[in-house]
């Protein structure tokens, strides 16, 4: 998976980090706030990415599916919504087909807009599903993991026919478009196989 990530010195960052950690104490600026956490991140050696820029980058596959998917960790699964101007929306499965589209909070709904993808005609109008991976026990957050989030390749499946995701990579909002990455794995052969074989919801 190719992710636009932003890079800097950990030494710059930290310098940047105190500058703006101090300006955000006396004036309480979000945006000093925002680039505080950017730049604490940077600091401590994570990647940050531009998510938008990155899910963009993916592209599509040949039935015109997102090749990489974002959700709240604490997701089973996801659909999404797509559009023939190249607009997506990733939401999360609830139980019958579409009834994620009453999703409107915005940590669990992630809505990209038209141009986000070429404008290649939506080919497929069937419903279409992926499961989140598992996050193995080492990298989990140790508390509240409705904080973070999750980018990954999608294998898009029939709600009924579901298969192991790959490649994912665990995230944390800094502000607007800005994740830090927190860490990235590969499923084992177990995980794929379990995953695979829990019943949809």
């Amino acid at each position: 998976m190719e992710l636009s990530t932003i890079t800097q010195d950990p030494h710059a960052a930290r310098r940047a980090f105190i500058e703006y950690r101090d300006a955000f104490r006396q004036e309480g600026a979000a945006i000093d706030g925002e680039l505080m956490r950017g730049y604490r991140a940077l600091a401590s050696g994570k990647q940050l990415i531009r998510l938008h820029s990155t899910i963009a980058a993916g592209g599509v596959d040949d039935l015109g599916r997102p090749r990489l998917a974002i959700a709240r960790a604490d997701e089973p699964s996801i659909t999404f919504s797509r559009n023939s101007r190249g607009g997506v929306d990733f939401i999360p499965t609830l139980g019958t087909a579409w009834a994620g589209r009453e999703v409107r909070a915005a940590d669990r709904r992630f809505t990209y807009p038209d141009g986000t993808f070429d404008d290649t005609a939506w080919i497929s109008a069937d419903t279409w599903e992926a499961i989140l991976p598992i996050i193995p026990p080492r990298l989990r957050p140790p508390h509240n993991i409705e904080g973070y989030h999750v980018l990954w390749e999608a294998t898009w499946t029939k709600p009924t026919r579901r298969r192991a995701p790959v490649d994912p990579a665990l995230l944390k909002h800094i502000g607007g478009d800005l994740w830090a990455v927190l860490a990235t794995w590969d499923l084992t052969p177990l995980e794929q196989a379990v995953l695979g074989m829990r019943p949809s919801r």
